[in-house]
């Protein structure tokens, strides 16, 4: 499994890699937005968010606990959107996949 993920610089000719760790902390940032969108999610991370980087692609997982009462779709849909978003706007890469693990209802 690859660390990094290659963007190409054409007009110059070169290429910049941008580690896993880079986008989970993007991903971390983007729940932080939906945390404080919907609050009554009462939203947190059970575990660490996971990029992972194969045949050039990038999957981020988010393992999540929600609560109980909150519209677990649409938070889930929000969460996916929100990372999306983020990394293609920061990085200029889309994600292949955003998986959101609802470990718990809480």
């Amino acid at each position: 499994m690859a660390n990094y993920l290659y963007v190409d610089n054409y007009a110059q000719g070169g290429s910049l890699g941008i580690s896993s760790f880079t986008f989970s902390q993007l991903a971390g940032r983007a729940i932080q937005r939906v945390v404080n969108t919907h609050k009554d999610a009462k939203l947190t991370l059970d575990k660490p968010i996971t990029s992972s980087i194969h045949n050039n692609q990038l999957t981020i997982t988010l393992n999540v606990k929600m609560s109980k009462d909150s519209d677990v779709k649409l938070v889930s849909e929000d969460l996916q959107a929100n990372v999306a978003r983020l990394i293609t706007t920061m990085a200029d890469i889309v994600p292949f996949a955003v998986n959101v693990k609802i470990t718990s209802l809480i």
